[in-house]
Formats: structure tokens, C-alpha cells, sequence
């Protein structure tokens, strides 16, 4: 260790690099703060500046923006959807907002017209995609319900960048669950590593939330389990979690994942 490192450990110079970043982190979106047992835990440090979870007038329509728009992460998505989706098939999008994800896709899809499409969402949002449905002409296509257990009888669980962000059920116990769970799943923006899983608090932007980092063996392992196995996983570089002061647990890289069962 260079001496440089020595004296930032320093227990008077980290204290005080703890509390700057502790105002940098109040300010600062997609920033992380401390490793915790429990998501209750890591709310409970959250600072006072903004409300805490998802189910929150603040977070309806924050993805709006990108209902037509397409992101490096959505390719390899749209390359496996296009080959498990069928005329008759029913998607089910935990965290899919007020439909980005149904619209963002809708021009690259053959089978776009005739599928149906559930997206799961917090209450806040499941209203607000309501009204956008209706609005739009799409309520005959486009549900949306706050239930995750109706995800029973879909063909494909479609989850970008949600799952750490629920505690209970975890998707393994999920699957578990349901007489009928999807034979395929696609997930996108999941944070993976080497070490033992550990929950954050993390800086949403309009909001706090708590979010899990999973051990990567424990979480294919409990997918193995059911019957799923990995048939593509590719790195996806637009996420990343940084703990400061924690350099350890840091996952440079989220990971991305199509996993189907016969």
C-alpha cells in the first residue's frame, strides 16, 4: 500500500472522507452508499432529502423518455425476443414503467402486433400506465397489475434492471410459486460478482432506494435449481455499481441473461 493510501485510511482522514461523500452522495444520481444486511437497513440511513422506495408520485413517468428509444442493452433483448416470441405469446415485464418497453420494441419485433404484454409495476405506476394504455389505444394488449404472481402462464418474464430492487419474493422463489412459470427468461441490468451478496442504498434521483447485489453462483445456482439454464449472458458496460469506501464489493460491469427451461 503507497503511502498515500495509508494516510486516506487514516481513521481521522476517513471519517472525514466519509462525511464529504455523504454530501456528495445526497446530490449525487446513481451514486451508492454502505453495505447492509437488509433493505430496510439501507433505507433506514437514507438522508432526509428525498422520499425513500418506488411507489411514489416521484417515480410515475420517470422513464417516460424512453419509450422510443432503443439503448445498447436492448439489442441483445430484442435478438432472443424475436426468436422465442409467437403469435400467441404473453410477455410479463417486471419494472417495464408505463410501457417503455412494449413501445421501445414495437418496430423490431415480427410478432409486435399479436402479442400481449403485462407489465409489473408499483401502484403509482401501474395507474399511470393505465391511463397511457387508454389513451394510446393499447388497452387490449398492454395490462398492467401490481401482482407479480400474475406472472403464472406467461411464455417469457422480461425484467430489466428491477429484480435487486425487490426484496420479497426473490425470483427464484417466484418461479417456485407459480403452477405455470415461463419457460423463458430474459433479464437485463443485473448486478453479478464473485462475492457474498449484500444490500446498498443507492441515489435514484428523484428518490432512495435499497438495492441486493447478488452472488453470481448463488443466483444461477437457484435458477439451475428449477430447471433453467443459461443459454446467453453478455456484459452490459451502462451499469455499474461503485460502493465507495467498500472497493471490494464494487461490480464494474452489470450482466445480462437468457435462461429457458424445456
Amino acid at each position: 500500500m503507497s503511502l498515500t493510501s495509508l494516510i486516506k485510511n487514516l481513521t481521522p482522514i476517513l471519517e472525514l472522507r466519509k462525511r464529504r461523500y455523504e454530501k456528495i452522495f445526497s446530490h449525487r444520481t446513481n451514486s451508492f452508499r454502505g453495505i447492509f444486511n437488509s433493505f430496510e437497513s439501507a433505507l433506514a440511513s437514507a438522508p432526509e432529502t428525498m422520499v425513500k422506495g418506488f411507489d411514489v408520485k416521484e417515480f410515475e413517468g420517470y422513464f417516460d423518455n424512453r419509450r422510443n428509444k432503443l439503448f445498447l442493452y436492448d439489442y441483445p433483448i430484442l435478438f432472443w425476443m424475436d426468436k422465442i416470441l409467437s403469435s400467441r405469446s404473453r410477455v410479463f415485464d417486471i419494472g417495464g414503467n408505463t410501457g417503455v418497453h412494449f413501445i421501445g420494441y414495437r418496430s423490431h419485433l415480427k410478432e409486435w402486433e399479436n402479442i400481449k404484454w403485462d407489465v409489473c409495476e408499483v401502484p403509482v405506476v401501474v395507474e399511470a400506465g393505465k391511463d397511457f394504455a387508454e389513451r394510446e389505444g393499447y388497452s387490449e394488449r398492454l395490462n398492467f397489475t401490481d401482482d407479480l404472481n400474475n406472472a403464472d402462464g406467461a411464455d417469457l418474464l422480461l425484467s430489466l434492471g428491477t429484480i435487486q430492487y425487490i426484496e420479497n419474493p426473490s425470483l427464484p422463489d417466484l418461479l417456485a410459486s407459480l403452477e405455470n412459470a415461463p419457460n423463458h427468461l430474459l433479464l437485463g441490468k443485473l448486478p453479478l460478482y464473485d462475492g457474498k451478496r449484500y444490500v446498498t442504498l443507492q441515489n435514484g434521483g428523484v428518490h432512495f432506494v435499497a438495492q441486493q447485489v447478488f452472488n453470481r453462483d448463488e443466483f444461477l445456482g437457484s435458477l439451475e435449481k428449477l430447471g433453467y439454464r443459461v443459454i446467453d449472458e453478455w456484459q452490459d458496460h451502462s451499469r455499474s455499481c461503485n460502493v465507495p469506501f467498500y472497493p471490494k464489493y464494487n461490480v464494474p460491469v452489470f450482466t445480462g441473461l437468457y435462461l429457458a427451461r424445456s
